[in-house]
């Protein structure tokens, strides 16, 4: 399950940064090999590290010199602390927020219980919308000549005359798409247009969606054309999914006369070309970070004014170009260029490429969302 980082630095009045994951080993510490790397001489090379184990996520110190703390608390090696979406940690002047993406189950309810709903049905809506996703899966996978009759006759044992004649329960039904008012009710011409409508409305969403998952999952194919130049080649059986319009795109997968394996597998093709859209945003951090690191490392090693320092001699080319000065100058424009060849790459990246990567992002964003800049960020803490 993807997971959000939050880092913001003590005394640091710009903005927290969000890095994101989604492997169930991250690692934190000082050291550029870290997948999140905390430039700080405070923050141990190899500092920490979050497990993900049986849907949990376990925070763990990695014997750290300055160690790593939750609340005040010092958290261990072998005394691992549990993080649940909206914990804090620190590590050296560093506070780390953790969120999962997709918060579980057991979390959400344990939030809705604890705060006051306003909305006096939200608490049974809840639960109805629950029982009929177990009901959805239990019918899905009965065996199909049983299930129809069993499922029926449930419904006679426990929707009896006394719970369907209720009014609140005959509306329910009614948003439901099923006709519950009888024939000699006031009503029955009203439920029957409002089923009409719910269904228009249903449709109409639905093809809102369809369309917006397949404008999605064709991101990696057009990001791998730009950048390669070739084609992403997919199995015949999933071209559908990135060749259709939308009438084949609801044909194929809203199709009544497949059988359940079949609709099984093409709902399971959707499911991975949604999945390669989220691999493919995780892919793209990756690669912006190690794109950035190993490019700054290449340009400053093509720059090493080591030679310069070996060859100088006074008044030659290479010496007038590294300014001009004495061997002693070259050498200490040398130990510069240590500096920066041997630094933590994340304060060059924050620094110097950074900065214009958010412009970009946000230029573009704005363009997309028909705003002005100033909409989005404060121009004066950009």
């Amino acid at each position: 399950m993807p997971i959000k980082l939050q880092v913001v630095k003590e005394d640091d009045s710009g903005e927290p940064a969000d890095y994101l994951f989604e492997q169930d080993r991250i690692t934190i510490g000082r050291g550029s090999g870290n997948d999140l790397t905390l430039p700080d001489q405070k923050v141990s090379s190899e500092h920490a590290e979050i497990r993900s184990k049986d849907g949990e996520y376990l925070l763990i110190d990695r014997e750290s010199k300055n160690h790593t703390y939750v609340d005040g608390r010092r958290v261990g090696e072998d005394d691992p602390y549990q993080l649940k979406s909206g914990d804090s940690f620190r590590v050296g002047d560093f506070n780390v927020e953790f969120a999962p993406l997709f918060m579980p189950s057991s979390e959400q309810t344990a939030y809705a219980d604890s705060e006051e709903v306003a909305n006096p049905f939200e608490k049974h809506t809840k639960q109805l919308a629950e029982a009929l996703e177990g009901l959805a899966e239990t019918y899905k996978f009965s065996p199909e000549e049983e299930r129809g009759g069993k499922f029926e006759t449930a419904l006679q044992d426990h929707l009896d005359a006394d719970i369907t004649d209720e009014e609140g329960v005959r509306q329910v039904l009614r948003a439901l798409g099923v006709d519950a008012a009888s024939d000699d009710s006031p009503e029955g011409g009203t439920s029957s247009q409002h089923m009409t409508t719910a269904d228009e409305t249903v449709n109409q969403v639905l093809d809102i969606l369809l369309k917006s998952v397949s404008r999605m999952i064709s991101i990696p194919d057009h990001f791998w054309r730009e950048f390669t130049g070739d084609t992403l080649k997919h199995p015949e059986e999933k071209d559908f999914l990135y060749d259709a319009d939308l009438d084949d795109l609801r044909a194929r997968l809203l199709d009544e006369s497949l059988s359940d394996e079949q609709r099984k597998e093409r709902l399971g093709h959707l499911i991975d070309a949604v999945d390669s859209l989220v691999a493919h945003n995780m892919a793209m951090l990756a690669g912006y970070k190690k794109s950035v690191m190993a490019g700054s490392k290449e340009l400053l090693q093509r720059m090493n004014p080591i030679d310069a320092i070996e060859e100088a001699e006074e008044g030659s080319m290479v010496d007038s170009f590294f300014g001009g000065g004495s061997k002693s100058e070259l050498e200490h424009l040398h130990e510069q260029w240590k500096e920066l060849y041997h630094g933590e790459w994340g304060a060059l990246e924050s620094e110097l490429f950074r900065p214009t990567y958010v412009e970009a992002y946000v230029d573009r964003m704005a363009q997309t969302w028909d705003m002005d800049r100033a909409e989005i960020v404060n121009e004066e803490d950009a």
